[in-house]
């Protein structure tokens, strides 16, 4: 009964949650209201569980000298700093913004940038591969180089409507496919879940 009762807990949320959605009926959207209140209070719960859990990790990783301390150190500072400014201040606070404009977005910047190599590295592989779809994206991505610089269009004046045309019809189409599998497959997920089929995210 124990190990069964997370499994009882999702299937009969989620029931209410798709019955209040389809039936108009005060109490459903009462007790939908209240269980959607204890998910966010649930979610800040699992916040401050991976906090506490990172400090933990940490703390032993730099006992067993496992980890950078300045590295460590670093990580418990920012976190302590935004965590203090965030609650006491509100995150309308003028430092915790100017610390948030000119620390944490560009070194968000940073990171995302790097990424740029192994986007480099994959695509350099897949046009090297001597296959159609490997032909038909370097076309494309040259299409889209070739509109985007400023003399692109003195280069190749039927650019810019071939890259209009690949954005609103196969691109758009694509897009529409890929959207629609990810739906049946999350409705699937979710059906399997409430009807106690899959147990894997109750950690049965």
């Amino acid at each position: 009964m124990r190990n069964r009762l997370p499994s009882y807990i999702v299937t009969i949320v989620g029931i209410i949650l798709i019955a209040e959605y389809f039936i108009d009926a005060p109490f459903l959207t009462t007790l939908a209201s209240e269980l959607k209140n204890w998910g966010v209070i649930l979610g800040a719960a699992a916040i401050v569980l991976g906090i506490v859990n990172i400090v933990l990790v940490n703390i032993r990783a730099v006992r067993n000298k496992r980890a950078d301390i300045a590295s460590t150190s670093l990580l418990f500072v920012a976190l302590i700093v935004f965590g203090a400014l965030g609650v006491f201040g509100g995150t309308e606070h003028p430092l915790y913004q100017k610390m948030y404009t000119n620390m944490y977005i560009p070194m968000a910047t940073t990171i995302f940038s790097m990424k740029i190599f192994y986007m480099l590295s994959a695509a350099y592989r897949s046009f090297v591969a001597k296959r159609g779809e490997a032909a038909v994206m370097l076309a494309i991505s040259l299409i889209t180089l070739i509109t985007i610089v400023p003399v692109g269009e003195q280069i190749f004046p039927a650019a810019p409507v071939i890259l209009d045309w690949l954005q609103k019809v196969p691109n758009v189409a694509g897009q529409r496919g890929i959207l629609l599998g990810a739906a049946l497959g999350s409705f699937a997920t979710a059906l399997r879940t409430i009807l106690g089929y899959e147990r894997s995210n109750v950690g049965l």
